[in-house]
């Protein structure tokens, strides 16, 4: 299992269904600062920088979704993120030389709260 820090920028619009509710979607690029490895036991070990260049692809894009609900100033939402470019850079095979399927892609959830300091509510 593998944890990162990454920067990203995410871009969304909303789509409001009534004054308070709203459908959210756009896309995300993110890139990789750190990253960590589990060790097991719930030990986690940082990844030197020429490992994870090695390892990882620096550079994440996917899809972005969720909903938003407000009350007065304050608003609670939801996302998830799926990624579309593997996070591996590699491509493993089995004893064969068969490459096998990974499936390392970004998948995150989100829950939030805001509160509105400009603006009407």
């Amino acid at each position: 299992m593998d944890r990162f820090q990454t920067i990203e920028l995410n871009p969304r619009i909303g789509f409001y269904l009534t004054p308070d509710f709203s459908l959210q979607t756009g896309a995300y690029v993110s890139h990789i600062l750190r990253a960590y490895n589990n060790m097991g036991d719930g030990v986690w070990n940082k990844v030197p920088d020429w490992a994870a260049e090695f390892l990882y692809n620096d550079v994440d894009f996917g899809l972005t979704g969720g909903l938003k609900y407000a009350v007065r100033r304050f608003s609670l939402h939801g996302n998830v993120q799926f990624g579309l470019i593997p996070l591996l850079n590699m491509q493993f095979t089995d004893v064969n030389g068969e490459p096998l399927e990974t499936t390392g892609r970004n998948l995150a959830f989100q829950l939030g709260l805001g509160y509105t300091l400009i603006g009407k509510k």
